[in-house]
């Protein structure tokens, strides 16, 4: 259809005040049927023919090619702003996804910037109004609002973090709108408006308003900064099959002897070491108990990608904007190792509960928003107490608990739609560089093949914006898999371990989903990887700052326990958990990290060994002048038997000098050849 238009530019002659009579009296009235937002067709052709000093209409009429009207757009130009409006844009049903609304919408920026140009002017700003879909409308549904939002930031738009009221229409009251910014210089999204800008904007369309209204909006604009965001909601796509995310946690404790074995994990965990690691067991795994619980997700989640300001909308009991309740049960065990612990705490959720934003903000518990921590702002109802996720790991583990990584186990069962995800995913993996273009395409649609791929990859890529993510982005990080087969894939990415299987045997066990929550063959795998991964970072912060001369030997010794002693090596015999574990540390380059420590060590080995030899040399000068002096006092002696008494101490000074000299010199030579005191080489 957008190739069948013909695109026509209003201006101040008579066919363009026909085509704004037919705009206004047909298509206008379906797209608009709010009365407080649709002001007289007729006052459009005063504007449009220039009669108003302080502000201008122009437009774009599409007609196909029965000359019938298929789209169109209106848009103002305020002179002593430098700003323009977009005012109203309407296609028609059988038009909308056909691109047509993008072509009115480019024609707009274009012809106001050449309207500003004749006069020697140039556009500052750009803006839209737009309803604000957290308020219900009668006449329409959230969902199409909510489309039309999305359809302008799409367009570069962004909303302005203050209140805007529309002017009134025929004598009603002025109707709260969001009001949009869009690029006018660049096609990147604006941050922040001028004041100056957006006052002169504000007076220009409120000309005649009540002079309270503009007081108001005015004052609220230079309070707000005229800050910009992009405002979207947690739309449900999909429901995920049943769920559980492990979050591990690391506590800083060492142990004397590894716990006794725990009946519910040994099995497997034993099952699972390679022979020489079931002889002596590097570490063991006990359940520490399970309660159900609630999570409340924050009814806004603020965050910034790509220097865009973002807000995202939860969809809680009480509407678009207010906190989320899940509710799940909570399981606790640890992996214990000789130098530490490692604990899991693993949320399983129940498939109809659970949506794609549920498990995304899952695994962001870690990190910040808006300058604070997540796992602040999610909040845990368990055993009749209310705290942050934070606070609740700060009691139940101590203050030196943090959030590691963690993994997260799918079971789709025989559900049909994953079954034909997993097979293209399969397909990509197997042959990547010949499925690349076919996985993208084949996500593009839109479907439930795209959702879930989308879904994936924000939970292995720890994004926010994982709904905006296109067909190859998709193909590229889902495509990584390290253990592939048509009923299993497995991830390992940045912080994150992921299964989706169709079954698993040990998940299925209601032991363990009753009292571990998450499949064995998983969580330990992780847990080493977690392990070792702490092991780099205690190691890094004995370096920084760097070690003193006294704390070398007790840096360098501590550096060798836990870069050689503590360090775990792949313990597993299954080549399945080895590849997880090794794909796992490759992710956070554990190894290159681990040869870093090594070759920092080996410094303070040279430093160690300089030190040592600076020690000896000072011995032994210490040790010359002492056999010098006692050579000294003998020679006293003779010289009084073999000299006169008159001359007997003249000679004896002469002699100590000389002494004292041929000592100065071999200290210096002995210095010289091994390196100058305090030189630290």
């Amino acid at each position: 259809m957008k190739d069948q238009a013909l695109l026509y530019t209003l201006g101040p002659n008579e066919q363009s005040r026909q085509l704004l009579a037919r705009f206004g009296g047909g298509l206008y009235l379906e797209s608009f049927p709010d009365t407080q937002e649709r002001e007289d067709p007729a006052l459009w052709t005063t504007r449009l023919m220039g009669e108003e000093p302080d502000s201008a209409l122009g437009g774009t009429v599409a007609l196909d090619r029965a000359d019938e009207i298929v789209g169109a757009v209106l848009w103002e130009w305020y002179p002593k702003a430098c700003c323009g409006l977009l005012t109203y844009i309407a296609v028609v049903e059988t038009s909308r996804g056909s691109g047509l609304g993008a072509s009115l919408f480019t024609r707009v920026a274009a012809d106001i910037k050449a309207l500003a140009a004749q006069g020697g002017r140039r556009l500052d700003a750009l803006f839209g109004e737009v309803h604000d879909p957290r308020v219900h409308r009668s006449f329409e549904s959230d969902t199409m609002a909510w489309k039309r939002l999305d359809w302008m930031q799409a367009r570069g738009g962004r909303v302005l973090e203050l209140p805007f009221l529309q002017p009134p229409v025929d004598g009603g009251e002025p109707l709260p709108m969001l009001l949009l910014a869009f690029p006018t210089q660049s096609d990147n999204p604006v941050a922040r408006v001028a004041t100056s800008t957006l006052v002169s904007f504000i007076e220009g369309i409120h000309r005649g308003s009540d002079p309270s209204c503009i007081a108001s909006m005015i004052g609220s604009i230079r309070s707000a900064h005229c800050r910009t965001r992009k405002l979207r909601y947690q739309r449900q796509r999909m429901a995920l099959p049943s769920l559980a995310v492990s979050l591990f946690w690391t506590v800083d404790r060492r142990e004397d002897k590894l716990p006794r074995r725990c009946p519910i994990v040994a099995s497997f965990e034993q099952d699972i070491l390679d022979y020489p690691s079931r002889e002596c067991p590097p570490m063991r795994t006990r359940v520490l108990g399970s309660r159900p619980a609630t999570l409340v997700f924050p009814g806004s989640i603020s965050y910034q990608a790509e220097g865009d300001q973002n807000e995202v909308l939860a969809i809680g009991a009480d509407g678009v904007g207010t906190p989320r309740r899940l509710t799940i049960s909570l399981h606790r065990a640890a992996t214990t190792f000789r130098d530490g612990r490692v604990v899991h705490s693993t949320i399983f959720a129940p498939k109809e509960d659970v949506s794609d934003w549920d498990v995304i903000q899952l695994t962001m518990l870690g990190d910040s928003t808006d300058g604070r921590p997540f796992g602040d702002q999610v909040i845990l109802e368990c055993d009749g107490a209310t705290s942050s996720l934070s606070s609740w790991a700060e009691k139940e583990l101590g203050d030196g608990a943090n959030i590691l990584g963690q993994s997260v186990q799918i079971i789709v069962g025989t559900d049909p739609a994953w079954m034909d995800f997993m097979k293209h995913v399969f397909e990509l993996h197997e042959d990547k560089a010949g499925a690349v273009s076919a996985f993208a395409v084949a996500t593009e649609d839109e479907g439930d093949l795209m959702v879930m791929a989308q879904t994936i990859s924000g939970i292995l890529t720890s994004q926010w914006d994982f709904e905006e993510t296109d067909g190859y982005e998709l193909a590229d990080s889902i495509g990584q898999t390290f253990s592939a087969d048509p009923d299993c894939l497995c991830w390992a990415m940045l912080s994150t371990t992921l299964q989706i299987s169709s079954a698993d045997r040990a998940f299925s066990l209601p032991v363990i989903q009753h009292e571990l929550g998450l499949s064995p063959y998983l969580l330990i795998p992780q847990a080493v990887a977690l392990h070792n991964e702490q092991l780099l970072r205690e190691a890094a912060s004995l370096l920084e700052p760097a070690p003193s001369e006294r704390e070398l030997e007790r840096v360098h010794t501590d550096l060798a326990v836990l870069l050689d002693i503590d360090w775990l090596d792949n313990p597993f015999h299954y080549t399945t958990e080895r590849d997880y574990l090794a794909q796992a540390m490759s992710q956070r380059r554990c190894e290159q990290r681990r040869t870093l420590l090594r070759k920092q060590r080996a410094l303070l080995g040279d430093r160690l060994k300089a030190r040592g030899e600076r020690r000896a040399l000072y011995a032994s000068v210490i040790m010359q002048t002492f056999l010098g002096l006692i050579a000294v006092v003998g020679l006293r002696e003779l010289v009084f038997q073999l000299v006169p008494k008159e001359i007997a101490w003249p000679v004896f000074g002469l002699l100590a000098l000389i002494s004292a000299l041929a000592i100065g010199v071999m200290a210096y030579r002995s210095s010289s050849a091994s390196g100058a005191p305090g030189d630290p080489s």
